[in-house]
């Protein structure tokens, strides 16, 4: 009996460390319903046999022969549940094995598939950066028109006025990121700039460490084959975010590191948004135009609507920002830019905005010519 006792303890802590590993699962329900019939078969099994002991210690007057046939009936109950035990422990021991193998099976096939999907965003990154590579070769790219200088004072000299109001900010965000998240406080990804120049952005990290970021490429593949306005993932909440993570997106706080790449003179304060490799694969030769213009932190597109537009009017606005840029208009779009930002904080948390109309319904900012160039 003792052996019995010891081997349902052995079971019953190798069902908890299954059970404390991960969800509990129907096998691990089944094994657990045929440990403790098995405890109860064991217990029952002990209490006859002391019942057994007693009877065989009575009066000395006892029938030797009712004794004879309490101890043959007891040796066939006691036979019926061990086999009964046995029966229970055996379909333990093919419960908890499937259990492992199931669990073992789970974790392979998870890591199968964040393999395929390694695998699959890297192949679009290539994908991208072959039609980069394609494009600069057939010279659909144009070289001609250097970066305003005016441009680059402005940039530079913008950036180094504002230090005492972005700094601080910074400074409180890299804290922030620091205490809610472990992990790296900046984000670095290739995007595609100023006339198909690589380049790498910086970014504050908004999301967790080592989450599924493929989701990104599969929900701007939607928008730009649907056509439909540019929506973020965030406005439906995404869980990959880590505490503030929603508001640092929405306020474009997590944007504010690429001032250096504004000083490195990869970008520029006012500009189409630098598009990342994979997204370049869908541009067609007419909407490369857009790339005659610096990437910048805010832009015509930015003021104009942003998320209620769709691709091809942000691909729109970017070109007729390219072809029109001046001193006016770059700070005009400076001084809306803090309006805008506001109403696509308001916008993440419920608050709905004003909806935005082509350029050719709406009028002409300040500082860009009235007439404009057809695509």
């Amino acid at each position: 009996m003792e052996n019995e006792q010891t081997i349902l303890r052995w079971f019953k802590v190798k069902l908890g460390q299954q059970i404390a590993a991960g969800p509990s699962s129907a096998a691990h329900r089944a094994s657990s319903r045929r440990l403790n019939g098995a405890a109860k078969l064991s217990s029952e099994n002990a209490r006859v046999l002391n019942g057994h002991r007693l009877a065989s210690d009575g009066p000395s007057g006892a029938n030797d022969n009712s004794k004879f046939t309490a101890g043959t009936s007891l040796e066939n109950g006691v036979s019926r549940h061990h086999d009964e035990l046995s029966r229970l422990l055996d379909g333990a021991i093919e419960d908890l094995v499937s259990s492992e193998r199931a669990a073992r099976e789970a974790v392979e096939t998870a890591n199968q598939t964040k393999a395929r999907s390694a695998a699959s965003a890297s192949d679009a990154i290539d994908l991208g950066e072959s039609a980069v590579e394609e494009a600069a070769a057939d010279g659909q790219f144009d070289d001609g028109r250097p970066v305003p200088l005016w441009k680059r004072i402005l940039d530079v000299g913008m950036v180094v006025l504002m230090l005492p109001l972005w700094l601080p900010v910074m400074l409180f965000t890299i804290a922030w990121i620091k205490l809610a998240s472990p992990g790296p406080i900046f984000y670095r990804q290739k995007r595609v700039g100023y006339r198909g120049r690589h380049f790498m952005i910086l970014k504050f990290r908004t999301m967790h460490v080592n989450v599924e970021t493929q989701i990104h490429e599969s929900h701007l593949e939607q928008l730009i084959q649907k056509d439909v306005p540019m929506t973020k993932l965030d406005s439906a909440g995404d869980p990959r975010l880590i505490p503030g993570g929603r508001f640092f997106r929405a306020a474009g706080l997590d944007e504010l590191p690429q001032l250096f790449n504004i000083l490195s003179g990869d970008m520029s304060l006012v500009g189409p948004r630098p598009c990342t490799p994979h997204e370049f694969s869908y541009y067609h030769a007419s909407q490369l135009e857009r790339f005659d213009a610096p990437p910048g932190l805010t832009g015509y597109w930015q003021i104009n609507g942003k998320n209620k537009t769709t691709f091809s009017e942000m691909i729109e606005m970017d070109v007729f920002y390219a072809r029109n840029m001046s001193l006016k208009c770059d700070l005009t779009i400076m001084i809306k830019t803090p309006i805008a930002v506001i109403g696509q904080i308001l916008e993440s948390y419920g608050t709905p905005r004003f909806e935005w109309k082509s350029t050719s319904e709406v009028a002409p900012i300040h500082g860009f010519p009235d007439s404009r160039r057809q695509t």
